[in-house]
């Protein structure tokens, strides 16, 4: 009985290591580095253009507006990095602030979920950088969220 137990135990324990290794490979290997993901955006799409679109949204939204795009341009949708969007909204104006053309681009409808914005204003437009917004081109920034 005791000889039975003994093949039985490394074998159940054996699995259990597996099955651990197995979730944490998975985890490490879908998970996207943020630069890796901007470098991906960056190859895909042109901020300048980006840019001029924005510029053009801000001249025909001059207050704060949430903006559905019925057929959004190419050049917006090369963004997307296979999730939902752009979700457009147009900053309101402020004594102190320059306004921005906010795209949201997101894993699932809904709360929750990873996601990015693309956050685009004039050449003086700032926005504080670190390790999850980066400035693209002056003006326009990628910035990794949930």
């Amino acid at each position: 009985m005791k000889d039975a137990q003994r093949s039985i135990r490394p074998t159940r324990v054996r699995w259990h290591l597996v099955f651990v290794l197995s979730i944490a490979v998975a985890a490490f290997g879908c998970s996207r580095s943020h630069e890796r993901e901007f470098r991906a955006i960056k190859k895909r799409a042109d901020a300048h253009r980006i840019q001029s679109w924005a510029a053009e949204m801000l001249k025909q939204y001059p207050d704060a507006a949430s903006v559905a795009l019925s057929n959004a341009p190419s050049f917006l949708r090369d963004l997307r990095i296979g999730r939902l969007g752009p979700f457009v909204d147009v900053s309101a104006a402020g004594p102190n602030s320059n306004r921005c053309v906010s795209l949201l681009y997101i894993a699932t409808q809904g709360w929750g979920g990873r996601g990015h914005f693309i956050e685009v204003g004039d050449q003086t437009f700032r926005q504080a950088t670190n390790a999850e917004c980066i400035e693209w081109i002056p003006g326009v920034y990628y910035r990794y969220a949930f």
